[in-house]
């Protein structure tokens, strides 16, 4: 019987995605596969939000990705927090890269807002809840490209995520019930000093 053929990004709904994230075990499978789909998130945001977005995506060498992370924060369509998030990403997807034998500690995590988050044993929620901060941010752009159907092209989502963190578990800056609108990065990930 013949395998059957995946399909293109972009007839795949993003519930496909973080589906090849649960069966994942080890961190640097974890890192590689899910910086690769923050790869294509971030191709099409700068092929929807730049004049010569198709020249950016297709330039490899002249344009990588921590390139086209910077050029979308500059023309101000990635937060403060979404730029420091990515960046951060991109660096630990580096270190797995560049040392097959790099393990993720709780020292590398320690930027993680949530001290059950700081476990390396919690790294797939990690990838998972930087996936979903993109996605959900920025559903206009990037949902067609994971569920055509269900986002069609130009248009408009609702761009928010229910506050799912537990009252006895949130930080204090958390408390205020304002929050229950925050990203869902936000909840795992503090760049506050």
């Amino acid at each position: 019987m013949e395998n059957p053929k995946l399909e293109p990004a972009a007839e795949i709904p993003f519930h496909y995605i973080t589906g090849k994230l649960v069966k994942l075990d080890d961190p640097q499978s974890l890192i590689m596969v899910a910086h690769g789909f923050v790869e294509i998130i971030v191709n099409r945001m700068v092929e929807k939000k730049c004049k010569t977005g198709n020249k950016i995506v297709n330039d490899h060498r002249g344009y990588p990705h921590s390139t086209k992370v910077l050029i979308l924060y500059e023309i101000g369509y990635l937060s403060d927090h979404e730029f420091r998030l990515l960046n951060w990403f991109r660096s630990l997807r580096n270190d797995f890269a560049h040392d097959p034998f790099y393990k993720l500690t709780e020292d590398r995590l320690s930027l993680m807002a949530h001290p059950d988050f700081r476990k390396p044993s919690e790294f797939r929620m990690i990838c998972i809840f930087v996936l979903l901060e993109l996605f959900m941010q920025h559903v206009d752009t990037v949902g067609p490209v994971f569920d055509p159907a269900k986002f069609p092209e130009g248009g408009k989502f609702r761009k928010s995520m229910p506050y799912f963190v537990p009252a006895d578990k949130r930080r204090p800056a958390d408390a205020d019930p304002v929050a229950h609108r925050r990203p869902a990065a936000r909840l795992v990930v503090s760049f506050d000093p």
